[in-house]
């Protein structure tokens, strides 16, 4: 574990060394692929693998909306039930 890369994350009550540890070891898929949200999760220490289970739709490719879809993929792998990106995000984001 990079205590020193990921420490800010690690000091989330939400993740904790346990859940940074999950980012690192439940694979994602982020759908479509070649999304910046790839490169993204994965600087946060998440495991993203094209075959993954688990996927993640990106509405655009935007700043914003890849930031939600890995805060979204975190969520999942931390075991929440998955969500859609509220319509006002999407909204601000041009995402209409």
């Amino acid at each position: 574990m990079d205590y020193a890369r990921f420490g800010r994350q690690i000091a989330l009550p939400e993740l904790r060394v346990a859940g940074q540890s999950l980012l690192g070891a439940v694979p994602v898929r982020f759908e479509p692929a070649g999304t910046s949200a790839e490169d993204r999760y994965a600087r946060a220490g998440g495991l993203v693998a094209v075959d993954a289970d688990l996927a993640v739709a990106v509405p655009n490719d935007g700043v914003g909306a890849t930031s939600w879809a890995c805060v979204e993929a975190a969520r999942r792998v931390l075991g929440q039930p998955a969500r859609e990106m509220p319509d006002g995000l999407r909204a601000r984001l041009g995402g209409r």
